[in-house]
């Protein structure tokens, strides 16, 4: 090929993008468009460059450029159509959701070979499509890295429990163990594991930036048996590297989320692997069991998991707040709210909040939110600019949908690390997202003290703020559909004398409960896991059951399963 031309250039980006050297991808996929700007790969590779680099805007335009070059272009509609959902451009959602359904059904679902945007199911997640339509694209991700063994034969380990020692070994895989999203929640399970009971090997697919990942990295580190880097190594590799640690039962923390290593699960390095918090929903065939508990994952849904349930007695969903995150009281001043000025909220304004990325809002919730703003002029929105390069669409909504002053959202910078949960305790009420839940951002709405409604929906990722709220034993906050959260909202706006007496003693109580309930008692939770990793274990091998929970959610001494 030569060197000036448009497919060396495509190609030679495409390569430094496996590299991870995304800049210079950009500049040879950049080059290349320049070069033939009416070939659709080279714009689709284009709009991949743009996106590892965050150049949204200009990856939307390649994007939208490949499905005018090429309309029969797959990849090309559902990286477009993720794209600007991600920018909340919500111009013609409706029929791009009832396009993008029937491409996936008809077209994708049925293709061999290897595609890019349509197989990535983690994005399905904030779109109105059926549930059992994300379960089928996560196990057709599945079924075609199967196919990749070209008929090789997988041997599951044979691993058995030493009868003379009373420890598991648990393999944690991950591509966060920093202080992203992931590393940050388990951070606290991980140290606080019973050394007698288990021991803790951390199954490592990426190596963080050091001062990206700060000090959590180091610390799970120093508490773990093995740090075992599988970052180098390939699928076959780095299967065979956790074996050779003769690690019973392996939890994946990444699911069908980036930095997943599906290639190393369908080579079953351990006898038993769960799937746990990165993707809440089913692996589709790569996990024997998934963790959840039965408000996020009730028995209806069992059709919608290919794996065993295994039900915590609480909530699913780990944290480490109350070690990590001490909250201290703040005030509107000083520009700590960071909104482009000194105070944010006027007086008396009930603040209505939502701290989540902006790709979860969908269209139907937000007229909702705007309606809740429109029955009271004392009432702000307040939301994060997560990412700020939704920001500017999202205003032209917001001008369009509620026909408000723009004073009547209040958009911040991101918060800082340090206090962002002590400031969001500024809110008053917290919205949740419908169709995918805040689950960290939820939680630490939560342990801001700061109440959250939520509509449990009909699938794992949008129950996660019925499986909180349940463990805070509070379930007046979840709604049956939109109207019902329409009218819990409402109800924060009312001047009644007897209404804000009763809100005021619902906020007291709430600060008594993240104290005194489940959901913050990492201690409480890691004692109830151990005991089902316990029972996981014994009854490997055994198909009679499809569900396991605990009898007695924090007795220690009794460890008889419950069996479905």
């Amino acid at each position: 090929l030569e060197p000036g031309s448009a497919i060396y250039n495509t190609n030679l980006g495409i390569a430094h993008q496996h590299a991870g050297q995304f800049q210079e991808a950009a500049q040879a996929s950049k080059k290349a468009a320049l070069l033939q700007p009416d070939h659709a790969e080279i714009q689709q590779q284009l709009g991949r460059a743009m996106e590892e680099i965050e150049e949204l805007e200009e990856a939307l335009e390649a994007y939208t450029a490949v499905t005018k070059l090429d309309p029969s272009h797959e990849d090309g509609f559902c990286a477009m159509v993720f794209v600007r959902h991600f920018l909340c451009s919500w111009k013609g959602w409706r029929s791009r959701m009832k396009k993008l359904e029937n491409l996936l059904r008809n077209k994708v679902l049925k293709r061999k070979g290897w595609g890019g945007t349509c197989d990535q199911p983690f994005r399905l997640f904030s779109y109105p499509l059926p549930a059992d339509l994300t379960r089928d694209v996560s196990r057709h991700v599945v079924r075609k890295e199967l196919a990749s063994l070209a008929g090789r034969e997988v041997e599951v380990p044979r691993v058995r429990l030493d009868p003379d020692t009373k420890r598991l070994r648990i393999g944690y895989m991950s591509s966060d163990f920093g202080g992203h999203t992931v590393g940050s929640l388990v951070k606290g399970v991980l140290t606080s594991h019973n050394p007698f009971v288990v021991d803790v090997f951390a199954i490592v697919l990426k190596t963080e930036d050091r001062v990206k990942a700060g000090s959590s990295r180091e610390e799970i580190k120093s508490r773990v048996k093995a740090w075992v880097d599988c970052e180098t190594l390939n699928d076959e590799e780095a299967a065979e590297q956790i074996q050779k640690h003769r690690i019973h039962i392996l939890i994946d923390l990444n699911g069908h989320s980036k930095g997943a290593r599906t290639g190393v699960l369908i080579r079953k390095p351990a006898p038993i692997v769960i799937t746990f918090l990165g993707y809440p929903a089913t692996s589709g065939g790569t996990a024997d069991s998934i963790l959840t508990d039965r408000w996020a994952a009730p028995p209806e849904l069992a059709g919608l998991f290919d794996e065993k349930l295994i039900y915590m007695p609480h909530s699913y969903f780990c944290n480490n707040h109350r070690q990590q995150y001490p909250l201290t009281e703040v005030s509107d001043v000083d520009g700590i709210v960071r909104c482009g000025k000194g105070s944010c909220f006027p007086p008396s304004t009930v603040v209505f909040s939502n701290f989540g990325q902006m790709y979860k809002i969908d269209p139907q919730v937000f007229e909702v939110w705007c309606r809740v703003l429109q029955s009271s002029q004392d009432s702000v929105l307040w939301l994060l600019k997560f990412p700020s390069k939704a920001v500017r669409r999202l205003k032209k909504q917001f001008q369009s949908e509620c026909r408000l002053k723009d004073d009547r959202l209040i958009l911040s910078e991101m918060l800082p690390q340090d206090q962002h949960h002590s400031i969001k305790g500024l809110a008053h009420v917290g919205l949740d997202t419908m169709l995918f839940n805040g689950h960290t951002t939820g939680a630490d709405t939560l342990w801001a003290g700061v109440p959250l409604i939520s509509i449990p929906g009909d699938r794992m990722q949008s129950r996660a703020g019925a499986s909180m709220a349940l463990a805070l034993s509070a379930p007046t906050w979840l709604a049956r559909n939109l109207e019902d959260y329409e009218a819990i909202a409402k109800r924060y706006l009312s001047k009644s004398m007897h209404v804000q007496r009763a809100l005021s003693l619902e906020r007291e109580n709430l600060q008594y409960r993240i104290r005194s309930e489940p959901l913050f008692d990492t201690g409480r939770w890691v004692l109830n896991f151990e005991r089902l990793l316990r029972i996981t274990w014994a009854s490997y091998g055994e198909s009679k059951w499809n569900v396991i929970s605990l009898d007695s959610p924090d007795n220690s001494a009794n460890l008889e399963p419950s069996w479905s």
